[in-house]
């Protein structure tokens, strides 16, 4: 049993390696794969170490997919928000800065998640049975205030309403996955298109250290943390709402 996990490790690391360091191929798409190919794969070993595969390649994702969002600008569904502020540090020659704070906060927030995971479980499903009633009204909440908070409200509210008529369109799509083609086309080519367009000249990249054990670190991490826990029990709240909202929160205190 040992070596078998040892060696569903090894193959989830590939796997998240691939899926994190490749513009357009989310960690999902590959689970994917994984469950189509669950029967035959079943035939030699057992759940158990599908689900390590699958976990740990979720994991080596979520430390990789940084670095194409901000060398490349093309980003996935939760790194959308890296592309400002991670190529603010790419055009100061400090994208290096920018992927070590990116990796930090997410091994940071790792290490939270495990040790609060015994309680969380006990938690979640509670706050859970007390919200699932108002779960509609808490995300229109939600939407409301990402689009208050833009500049140019009315164009936020204008593209709020198309994505929400495009969603509509594609999920009564006879297609067995549409979020796959939707999800590619509009956060994998978009971007790369949208890089190519630009034609930006990025300068030479330095090597700098960033102060990563400091008091804005820590209120950025714990936000995070916080908020990426309750709004994980939303439906249509990703890494990227969540990164909004909490960093506003930061913002605050």
């Amino acid at each position: 049993m040992i070596l078998e996990v040892i060696i569903a490790v090894i193959i989830g690391v590939i796997f998240g390696c691939i899926s994190g360091l490749t513009p357009g191929i989310h960690v999902n798409l590959l689970a994917t794969f994984l469950l189509a190919l669950s029967p035959f794969l079943l035939q030699f070993t057992s759940p158990l170490i599908l689900s390590c595969i699958i976990i740990v390649m979720a994991v080596t994702h979520t430390f990789l997919n940084s670095i194409p969002a901000i060398y490349l600008g093309a980003p996935d569904d939760s790194t959308i928000l890296n592309v400002l502020p991670g190529h603010k540090y790419l055009l100061q020659g400090k994208a290096y800065e920018a992927v070590k704070l990116t990796v930090s906060g997410a091994l940071f927030a790792l290490i939270i998640a495990i040790l609060l995971s015994h309680i969380l479980i006990k938690i979640i499903p509670i706050i859970y049975e007390g919200i699932k009633e108002y779960i509609g009204y808490i995300l229109l909440l939600a939407s409301l205030f990402l689009i208050i908070r833009e500049k140019k409200r009315f164009w936020a509210l204008i593209i709020f309403v198309i994505a929400g008529i495009f969603g509509l369109a594609v999920l009564n799509l006879n297609l067995k996955n549409p979020l796959f083609p939707l999800l590619t086309s509009m956060f994998g080519i978009a971007g790369l298109l949208i890089s190519l367009k630009d034609k930006v000249q990025i300068p030479e990249q330095i090597i700098t250290s960033p102060k990563i054990l400091s008091k804005e670190t820590f209120r950025a991490i714990s936000s995070g943390t916080l908020v990426g826990t309750f709004t994980s029990m939303l439906p249509g709240i990703g890494p990227s709402e969540s990164a909004i909202i909490s960093s506003q929160l930061t913002k605050l205190k």
